[in-house]
């Protein structure tokens, strides 16, 4: 995004040049009574500001220049519409210049005449109940009793606010709107009247907002105020939002005729009589009261020759296609092979606390020369590594993973947690809206997640026993080692795992086996991106990794 980039910072530029010379207007006139500096060298710091006070609103966002975009979402609203803010440096700069300035100015000042008048539509300073900080607002609405409708002009969000925490005087007009307004283009909402439904809004809501999220722009539909949004996906776990809320039956691909849909009534979803209500409002229970952590210091994701990677999963434009051509998703000997890969190994122990059984989840075997492919899960050292595995010969094995996630939440969302809680205990954990496998680790204080190789905080109301049908189907990961090669001797290690990680992250690998260890748990491997290149080039580049001996 360098032309929007150097667009904001131009803004910047000036805005930081217009805050320095309006701070000094506020100084006591004693503060630079033994300065070398003249009276006159700060008289013109009021030209900025009388300028600034004829501006009677503020400025739209700077367009987007790009379609593909990490983005924090930040507010729905009733019509569905997401806004989100650009995931980038200078966006969360412009962010807290314009924070603080306000807040500069506005912090211990008083109240507007009380026969104020103040319009619809009308731009203004608002103090946020919650905070008690200041930022840019519109005023939405004036009702019978003196209470605005103000919509927070640069997070999207909308609130009661009353007439003193209003201010007229408006100051950082020339920095743009700092949120975008999108709307979901790839998915309708299952209803008879074409509405989302208030439970289904609220659900939307606590899934995405405050989630940093990998979005696709539909640069047709989109016009100059909205974009349309035809990929959504939370970037932690690559989940893919528009195929969880079709799955759900809350929505379905707009692709799709409606005649073939069993829409409902609007009122019937909200007075909750729908049949998928009491899971969405189970999911939303669970994700509100659940604790994530990744185990990585930032949600930044790599995009790769301009096409953005998921975890093995089908793009909006390849699920369109495969429904207009009739494609079966796969076939059964796709899903025996998909299912079949790999042989038991003691990798993870659950001690059945009745019968004192113990039982293990089947292992991912990959023997040498094969070649798979597949993403980075985790680092665990400057040369090793969790790997995921997406496909197999071609075979995209999210398929398999999908339909055991629903067999998962079939058989296991109604047990009660486990009585204790050990290391290497095999569970069911909730993350992210789904039931997903997991090892116990980390002393108990975490949970390992067997298909997706990352870590997430233990807690243990969202836990349950795995029972054993479940371990037939091997884990998704792998652990690895980058075969010939070594850190460098003055290489720092953490630097290493630092670089590594950063290298990888959200990159699509061509993983090859190279050679496996006495007891089989890692294995030996060559990993290439999609330009048939080393992934892993840069660090030998830097001296950071070295061919071993």
């Amino acid at each position: 995004m360098i032309e929007q980039g150097f667009a904001l910072i131009v803004s910047l530029i000036f805005y930081t040049l217009w805050r320095a010379c309006h701070q000094n207007v506020f100084q006591q006139d004693d503060e630079y009574s033994t300065s070398s500096q003249s009276e006159s060298e700060f008289k013109y710091s009021s030209v900025p500001k009388k300028n600034d006070e004829f501006v009677n609103s503020w400025m739209p966002p700077t367009p987007l220049v790009k379609s593909q975009l990490n983005a924090i979402v930040t507010n729905v609203d009733l019509e569905c519409h997401v806004f989100f803010q650009i995931s980038d440096d200078e966006t969360r700069q412009s962010l807290q210049l314009v924070m603080d300035e306000l807040n500069y100015i506005f912090s211990n000042s008083q109240p507007e005449p009380i026969n104020m008048k103040w319009n619809q539509g009308q731009s203004v300073i608002v103090q946020y109940y919650q905070d008690k900080k200041w930022y840019r607002g519109t005023i939405l609405k004036i009702d019978e009793k003196g209470e605005f409708t103000v919509q927070f002009y640069d997070y999207g969000n909308i609130e009661k606010c009353k007439h003193e925490e209003l201010r007229s005087t408006l100051y950082t007009t020339e920095v743009p709107r700092l949120c975008h307004e999108g709307f979901f283009s790839a998915i309708l909402p299952i209803t008879k009247n074409g509405k989302w439904p208030i439970l289904s809004l609220d659900h939307i809501h606590t899934l995405i907002v405050d989630k940093t999220c990998r979005m696709t722009i539909d640069e047709y539909l989109s016009t100059d105020d909205v974009c349309a949004i035809k990929s959504l996906k939370i970037i932690e776990d690559n989940f893919d939002v528009f195929q969880y809320l079709v799955t759900d039956k809350m929505a379905y691909f707009e692709y799709v005729p409606s005649s073939i849909i069993d829409l409902v009534d609007t009122d019937e979803i909200n007075n909750g009589d729908a049949a998928d209500v009491s899971k969405c409002e189970a999911a939303n229970y669970n994700i509100s009261n659940a604790t994530y952590d990744n185990g990585h210091d930032d949600c930044t994701t790599y995009v790769d020759g301009g096409s953005i990677y998921d975890s093995g999963g089908l793009t909006y434009d390849e699920r369109r296609q495969t429904y207009d051509n009739g494609v079966a998703t796969v076939s059964a000997a796709d899903e025996e092979r998909a299912t079949s890969v790999g042989a038991p190994d003691a990798t993870a122990l659950v001690v059945d606390e009745d019968a004192g059984e113990e039982s293990d989840y089947s292992k991912f075997c990959l023997e040498r020369n094969e070649v798979v492919e597949g993403t980075m899960g985790r680092i665990t050292g400057p040369t090793s590594l969790t790997l995921v595995i997406n496909k197999i010969g071609g075979v995209d094995l999210s398929i398999a993973k999908n339909d055991m996630h629903k067999v998962i939440f079939n058989k296991c969302s109604t047990l009660p947690p486990p009585n204790h809680i050990v290391p290497g205990t095999a569970v069911i954990v909730f993350h992210n809206v789904l039931w997903r496998r997991g090892v116990v680790e980390d002393g108990g204080k975490s949970v390992f997640l067997v298909d997706f190789g990352m870590s997430i905080k233990l807690v243990k109301k969202n836990l349950r026993r795995c029972i054993a049908e479940f371990f037939e189907l091997p884990m998704f990961t792998i652990d690895c080692r980058l075969e010939n090669f070594r850190p460098s001797d003055d290489a720092d290690a953490e630097d290493v795992v630092d670089k590594l990680s950063k290298t990888l992250r959200g990159v699509s690998l061509k993983i090859i086996g190279i050679s496996e260890s006495d007891d089989g748990d890692i294995v030996g491997v060559e990993l290439y991106n999609s330009k048939e290149e080393i992934a892993y080039q840069s660090l030998i580049d830097a001296n950071l990794l070295i061919p071993a001996k």
